[in-house]
């Protein structure tokens, strides 16, 4: 692949085929080949080509559009089209309420019970362990995704149809529910390129939109997410290495467009993080976010199928609506081929902004 990437005869010639193929494995089998992954990121490296384009638009059409009311309840009700235009001028948009207190505080409470793994543990101790804020092993816990699905409230947000609905506003097509992930962040030392905490780009799937949630409070000293406003629309050609890069790289060219989110506890906001960003190092205290994600495809990196072992009401709903939404989860029922289905009736989701 890095001769494909060098040559651009080749990047023409090999790009398109080796993802058409890739494409139809996927489409099959709902894997994608190796080979085929590598020339996705490849394609985004190489903005020359079309082929990126094309997968992009294969991707958008993958599912019917979900069939949503107008104006969904939710989290972000009231607030789409202007966090919409904030998305797509910026690729970061912050919502002004929060999560309410309750819901911290649920999400929370199986974070800290739960066993996490540890990113790069100091002197090469255990591997695993739940996070100890008065003596941490790690510069980073990663929380496993099953446990973070016990949390009802974690649940009502994927269930979120507001959410669904600014997804598909964005990407373009139907959304699939990708990933859900959390972790703590503490000082210390340890490698920051293992803990995302120099700046990259994200490139797992065609296209993507992410949700965090702030669960502590988060200043300068605590690991605010930085971010390159509009790097998500188009990257210079010297950032276009599949790499870290420096603070000094960044800032040296982009400068005023290097935004820090911080925010007290419940803090949300939305990111394309094909965008340039990072989490920034941890100087005192300790930091806990979680994170939603909603793709236009599964096409891409290896994904988990996880089991909901204690289904939330509200997201079983949800699934029953729309199960290419959720197709990924164990247990959804099977996505129809035909336009997405939903009761004649519609009764909101359980989530709203306050």
């Amino acid at each position: 692949m890095e001769q494909v990437v060098a040559s651009p005869v080749l990047r023409r010639v090999a790009l398109d085929p080796i993802l058409s193929w890739g494409w139809r494995r996927y489409l099959a089998d709902g894997r994608t080949p190796t080979l085929a992954y590598r020339a996705m990121r490849t394609s985004f490296l190489t903005p020359a080509t079309s082929t990126r384009g094309r997968l992009e638009e294969r991707a958008r059409h993958e599912q019917p559009p979900l069939r949503l009311p107008p104006e969904p309840d939710g989290l972000v009700a009231g607030m789409r089209r202007d966090l919409l235009a904030e998305l797509r001028r910026d690729g970061l948009a912050v919502l002004p309420s929060l999560l309410p207190p309750a819901m911290c505080d649920e999400i929370t409470g199986h974070a800290r019970s739960a066993t996490c793994t540890l990113v790069d543990p100091h002197h090469g101790g255990a591997a695993s362990a739940p996070f100890d804020p008065s003596a941490p092993r790690a510069i980073r816990y990663d929380l496993a995704e099953e446990d973070l699905l016990e949390s009802a409230c974690m649940q009502q947000l994927l269930a979120d149809e507001s959410l669904l609905a600014l997804a598909q506003d964005f990407l373009g097509g139907s959304p699939v529910q990708d990933l859900v992930a959390g972790w703590w962040s503490a000082p210390g030392p340890g490698s920051q390129s293992r803990a995302a905490q120099l700046f990259h780009f994200d490139l797992d799937r065609p296209s993507f939109l992410k949700l965090f949630v702030y669960l502590t409070d988060v200043t300068t000293e605590t690991g605010p997410h930085a971010f390159v406003r509009g790097t998500h629309r188009a990257l210079p050609r010297r950032f276009r290495a599949d790499r870290r890069y420096s603070d000094a790289e960044v800032i040296a060219h982009f400068g005023g467009d290097v935004v820090r989110v911080s925010g007290p506890r419940g803090t949300l906001f939305l990111a394309d993080t094909r965008a340039l960003h990072k989490g920034e190092p941890v100087l005192s205290g300790h930091r806990l976010v979680v994170q939603l994600e909603w793709a236009t495809s599964l096409f891409g990196a290896p994904y988990a199928r996880p089991q909901l072992r204690t289904p939330e009401p509200s997201l079983v709903e949800a699934m029953r609506r729309h199960p290419s939404a959720y197709r990924r989860f164990d247990g959804c029922p099977p996505a129809r081929s035909g336009a997405d289905q939903r009761p004649d009736r519609y009764q909101g989701a359980s989530i709203s902004a306050r």
